[in-house]
């Protein structure tokens, strides 16, 4: 799935409800997203997994929801 959406080289998420994680075998999935290029002076593929997983403190585990206007999918994208 990721594979045939990097094919597109459309760097943006899928629209949510346009596809179905059953169909590809999974309960959920997420996507994480993150355009690098040779000139970036960053360890790749350090620096973007790090920047997820730093979204850890936008994350309410009482409710299991972001903190409101945070921004918190790729946190749970890589966490769970």
């Amino acid at each position: 799935m990721a594979q045939e959406w990097a094919d597109r080289c459309v760097y943006e998420h899928r629209g949510i409800g346009s596809y179905s994680p059953q169909d590809y075998g999974f309960p959920s999935i997420g996507e994480c997203i993150w355009a690098w290029s040779k000139f970036d002076d960053q360890t790749f593929p350090d620096v973007p997994i790090q920047m997820w997983y730093d979204e850890v403190k936008d994350y309410d585990y009482n409710s299991g929801t972001c903190a409101p206007g945070a921004v918190c999918g790729h946190y749970t994208t890589v966490s769970t």
